[in-house]
């Protein structure tokens, strides 16, 4: 009889245990941080091409652009940089190398996960 009790109790307790633990998707937030180096577009091979200082390809910043259209510049010869905080979650990346005049002369997407200080990886920019 008080087995009974216990496992009725158990049973009707787990339920609320579920919702009091806040199983909801993660509210944090997140930044992202990458490097780069610039290349000539017609080397045959960018991962074996040499890098160029930016100037010489007429690139003076990276811009790091999420989906949702927050926008991170860094000087391009800085050759890294790392966002300020935004809301995590899963987002597609714009990674572009401007001109002096906002042009874009290379550009990447990639689609990334982005909780905590996330890597973007390492950029090749190719440049004509």
């Amino acid at each position: 009889m008080r087995s009974k009790f216990f496992a009725k109790l158990l049973l009707g307790v787990l339920p609320l245990i579920g919702l009091a633990s806040g199983c909801s998707p993660y509210q944090g937030s997140a930044t992202a941080y990458l490097t780069w180096h610039v290349v000539d577009a017609r080397e045959p091979d960018p991962l074996t091409a040499p890098s160029l200082e930016c100037a010489l390809k007429n690139v003076q910043y990276v811009r790091v652009q999420l989906a949702n259209s927050t926008l991170f510049d860094f000087p391009c010869s800085a050759y890294s940089g790392e966002t300020t905080s935004f809301t995590s979650g899963t987002y597609t990346v714009d990674v572009l190398a401007l001109s002096p005049t906002g042009a874009a002369q290379a550009a990447q997407r990639i689609s990334v996960d982005m909780f905590g200080r996330t890597n973007l990886g390492h950029f090749i920019f190719q440049v004509r």
